[in-house]
């Protein structure tokens, strides 16, 4: 295992209707979740972050560090940097890409997105299928993000917004919103970009 002191996780949904007939159409859902994962992946490949898994309508990206967990950035206050600047580059490229999809009756598709970063640690489990797993708040707190955010919309943390304004992303549009319950996490403040 991998203590990694600073990660940027996004979660990403896609409309429900995008799996809406999966039960009854499957190969057809299959085929377009897979177009859809197919574009998704190469935007997350031009910029150097890792895909981490995804399942169903969801799709979990992470940034460079978790890939190589026991690598340390040299200059880590530039690679968080940069690295908040293209989570958000990466999630806006996203919701364009799935805006130009349809679900399989037609329907324009949207994407959302839940940020966070901080703390995670990376290890291998189990003995059977051994997969690679990242444990922390961050992982959680994402998927919260993802859960509460709007359509075509990036919902995040203000320790990612913090990391945002030292970025100096002045190019972001910010909306801070009202302090929201978060399960498992109480009252969060958080913000649209």
């Amino acid at each position: 295992a991998a203590k990694m002191e600073f990660c940027i996780v996004l979660f990403v949904s896609l409309s429900p209707s995008a799996t809406a007939f999966a039960s009854s159409r499957a190969l057809e859902t299959f085929k377009l979740i897979d177009e859809i994962y197919t574009a998704f992946d190469s935007i997350v490949d031009g910029f150097g972050f890792f895909k981490y898994h995804h399942i169903n309508d969801t799709y979990v990206i992470c940034c460079p560090r978790t890939s190589h967990p026991f690598h340390v950035p040299e200059h880590l206050e530039q690679y968080k940097e940069r690295c908040v600047r293209e989570a958000v580059l990466i999630a806006k490229a996203l919701i364009a890409e799935a805006s130009k999809c349809k679900s399989l009756e037609g329907e324009a598709l949207w994407a959302k997105v839940g940020i966070a970063c901080g703390p995670l640690a990376g290890a291998i489990v189990g003995k059977t299928r051994r997969f690679y797993c990242l444990f922390g708040d961050a992982v959680n707190t994402s998927a919260r993000m993802c859960s509460h955010s709007q359509p075509g919309s990036i919902l995040c943390t203000s320790e990612f917004h913090s990391m945002l304004t030292v970025s100096r992303s002045s190019d972001v549009n910010v909306v801070e919103r009202e302090e929201i319950h978060v399960k498992g996490k109480g009252m969060m403040k958080t913000f649209l970009l």
